[in-house]
Order: structure tokens, then sequence, then C-alpha cells
């Protein structure tokens, strides 16, 4: 997948928004939003690579697949 819908992104922005700390397990929702980014190689806006400590221009896949990796999705 090179695109992923807007609505996709925006759910994992608002959930990178949340103000308590990532949880330690995933819900389903969660596990599914993170998965279907994977592949989306639309950048990622500026704000989110700084607070992922991702390179400026970062795709949503790369911030996914920190995410699918840290809990082993």
């Amino acid at each position: 997948m090179l695109h992923a819908p807007v609505s996709q992104r925006q759910d994992f922005l608002d959930w990178l928004d949340q103000p308590e700390p990532f949880p330690t397990r995933l819900t389903e929702d969660e596990s599914s939003m993170i998965q279907g980014l994977l592949d989306c190689n639309d950048t990622l806006p500026g704000g989110y690579c700084s607070q992922l400590a991702l390179p400026q221009g970062s795709s949503y896949d790369e911030a996914a697949d920190g995410f699918a990796r840290q809990y082993r999705l």
C-alpha cells in the first residue's frame, strides 16, 4: 500500500496526541490501526517525527513499524 486513508492517518495522529503515556498493551483496534499504516509512504507531519524521535520526512510506515516492533505485532 502506498497511501492509507486520511481518516486512518488522522486516527493515528489522534492516538499519538493522547495525554496518557502509551499503553503497555494495545487494544485490538489500536493494533489494527498500526498494522493498517504499515507500507503507507505518506509523510508523517514534522512535529510527530520529533515526538517519536524519527528524522523529519519519515513516513507513517516508519512510525507504525516502530510501534509494531515495540508491541510485537
